[in-house]
């Protein structure tokens, strides 16, 4: 099986078990639901700032995890900027920062903004 045979076996069968859970078995993780929140928020200030462009968060409980997605024609921080930047940063299990039409896209993601209940009661 090629590597690309297999993402794509992958693919459908990740797709296959989300399909299979239920969002009302899912209980938000408030930790890492505060900690997206933060950089949602770095994102809107910067993109108020910056011209900016950040999307709607995706909240959907099933996948466990959300995510950030912003676009700047130029993404320009300094200074103190720096270091906030990469404390909301150090939030993340994976970071993103590819060239696009608009500019510079900037995703990340930010892991267990939801748990299943049963997790949940545990902590």
């Amino acid at each position: 099986m090629s590597e690309t045979d297999f993402l794509k076996h992958f693919a459908q069968l990740y797709n296959i078990v989300l399909k299979m859970r239920k969002d009302d078995d899912y209980a938000i993780n408030q930790g890492q639901m505060d900690k997206l929140c933060q950089i949602y928020r770095f994102f809107l200030d910067r993109a108020d700032e910056l011209d900016g462009k950040v999307e709607p968060l995706r909240l959907v409980p099933r996948e466990e995890h959300s995510g950030v997605e912003a676009t700047f024609l130029v993404f320009d921080v300094h200074g103190e900027m720096v270091q906030e930047f990469c404390r909301v940063m150090s939030f993340c299990t994976a970071i993103g920062i590819d060239a696009c039409e608009d500019g510079v896209c900037i995703s990340c993601t930010v892991p267990n903004v939801f748990v299943p209940k049963t997790q949940a009661k545990l902590n």
